[in-house]
């Protein structure tokens, strides 16, 4: 009799420990588990996780800012020289810049052949982007009184090169780089003009001249997306031949274009 007793009463001890267990196992398992809280703001999407690894709880923030403000860079007082132009790295610049935000960037409407701008200060250079179809080829040449002064990088979305793209290791006087895609599907590609002498100014710019193989008017491609990689696209494209430089970054919409 004692025993058929003790039977029920350890069967309800042993489910009142599993539940107890499932119970605290699901609240350590929440705790595992990243929380994300996420508010957008006109600054910009902020957010915070917080979970727990083998050393106990940690909170860390990330913060994705908009559009960001290239920083002054050093000026060259003389004719740069190879050895300079590698030091100047806008590549691992451009890396930096996209841990802290969107890099601007201005787009080149596609039956512009040609305009005329300056740099931006302080950094010493501007970024234009461009769009090219399936199979095109680009090819984007800079003009200026002080020619050597001048060079062009050609990157992708990622400010890398790519595929296609070909441009002078070190930069002899002829500022020039092309692009031919590889694919069948319209590509952005972001070209940057660099004049770490600030040779050009708004009463003395520099010239891009552009030429494709194929005519604006003929392809329709899709306008690129506010947001692409590490870009952020200006407020309006450069349209007229003697198109002012671009005009002050604007907050970008969500990415929803191009691959």
């Amino acid at each position: 009799m004692r025993r058929a007793r003790l039977i029920p009463i350890l069967a309800g001890l042993s489910a009142g420990l599993g539940l107890a267990a499932q119970e605290e196992g699901s609240r350590n398992a929440d705790r595992a588990q990243p929380r994300i809280e996420a508010s957008d703001s006109g600054r910009g999407v902020s957010m915070m996780s917080t979970g727990a690894d083998s050393r106990g709880s940690y909170t860390s923030e990330f913060t994705v800012r908009s559009v960001i403000t290239p920083r002054e860079m050093e000026r060259c007082t003389s004719l740069p020289t190879p050895q300079a132009w590698e030091a100047r790295d806008l590549v691992r610049e451009l890396r930096n810049l996209s841990r802290q935000g969107y890099v601007p960037v201005t787009m080149v409407k596609g039956g512009l052949d040609a305009f005329k701008a300056h740099t931006a200060l302080p950094s010493g250079w501007r970024a234009y982007g461009f769009v090219v179809p399936g199979k095109g080829e680009l090819e984007v040449r800079l003009t200026h009184p002080n020619q050597g002064w001048f060079r062009l990088l050609m990157m992708n979305k990622w400010g890398q090169l790519s595929n296609g793209m070909l441009q002078n290791l070190h930069p002899k006087g002829d500022p020039i780089v092309t692009y031919k895609n590889p694919g069948n599907s319209a590509q952005a590609v972001f070209v940057l003009a660099d004049d770490p002498g600030w040779m050009s100014s708004s009463r003395l710019p520099y010239t891009l001249n552009i030429k494709r193989s194929w005519s604006g008017k003929e392809v329709d491609l899709r306008p690129v997306p506010q947001r692409l990689g590490i870009w952020a696209m200006l407020e309006g494209q450069l349209e007229k031949a003697t198109a002012a430089a671009p005009a002050k970054a604007e907050t970008p919409r969500q990415d929803t274009g191009l691959p």
